[in-house]
């Protein structure tokens, strides 16, 4: 019961966070997750939940997708999918912390120094990398967002069209994710079990999240997303340098 009831308060606030960000939820959910299941569990089992909220957002703001920049980060999110599920069974997570949370903090900075970060369009060749480099990140930590929100605040798309567009993203790939963790006998019915019973804990969260945003204008949504990079940056960090043993 005690699981339960922790896993369920954690999911409550990750949909919540990705209601109002468009990401998140990964990043939180798994950041307590790992407290409570092995890693090669809390991917998959979090997998599934992020399955569920991006139903329902990706279906609340279907209007607002852009369709034109959602494809190249599709297309090299599946390519990188099949290297993060090689990683999550072979490879010690605490150097892909350390990386991810380099990169995220060099994101923050670097955007903090820009007049105006949306005026600048990197071009579908950045997408692409952008697209598998959160594959691999999804599929590995179960954290897809870093690379392609960096990409998306580049874009000159308000907040509806960024959120819209990466929703769509992260439901392709948690569809893609979750087929290929069937084959890898990485899902199994005791996770899918936490899935059903937890689900309107998910859906109550994103809907809480979604009407919240609303009343966000677009500097204090830009402020929102640098901040939560930066400390999930700082969350990351600190697990990496455990899991290789400096403190």
């Amino acid at each position: 019961m005690t699981i339960y009831l922790s896993l369920a308060l954690v999911l409550l606030v990750a949909s919540a966070v990705q209601g109002v960000l468009g990401f998140g939820f990964g990043m939180l959910s798994m950041s307590f997750a790992v407290m409570l299941f092995p890693m090669q569990e809390a991917v998959p089992l979090v997998t599934g939940y992020a399955l569920l909220v991006n139903v329902y957002l990706v279906y609340q703001l279907r209007r607002s997708i852009m369709h034109r920049g959602l494809w190249p980060i599709v297309l090299g999110g599946l390519a990188g999918m099949p290297i993060g599920v090689m990683l999550l069974k072979h490879m010690q997570e605490g150097l892909l912390l350390l990386t991810l949370g380099a990169v995220m903090i060099t994101h923050v900075l670097w955007s903090l120094r820009q007049a105006d970060p949306s005026a600048i369009d990197p071009g579908r060749g950045w997408a692409l990398f952008a697209g598998s480099c959160s594959g691999a990140l999804g599929a590995s930590l179960g954290t897809a967002g870093p690379p392609v929100v960096m990409y998306g605040s580049t874009k000159p798309w308000d907040k509806d069209q960024l959120r819209g567009t990466l929703q769509a993203f992260f439901l392709v790939c948690c569809c893609v994710q979750m087929t290929l963790y069937c084959f890898a006998g990485l899902m199994t019915m005791e996770l899918l079990h936490y899935n059903l019973v937890l689900a309107p804990t998910v859906v109550v969260g994103g809907v809480l999240g979604l009407r919240f945003s609303r009343g966000l204008n677009q500097e204090a949504f830009g402020k929102l997303v640098l901040g939560g990079l930066f400390v999930l940056s700082l969350s990351f960090i600190g697990r990496g340098l455990i899991d290789l043993g400096v403190f």
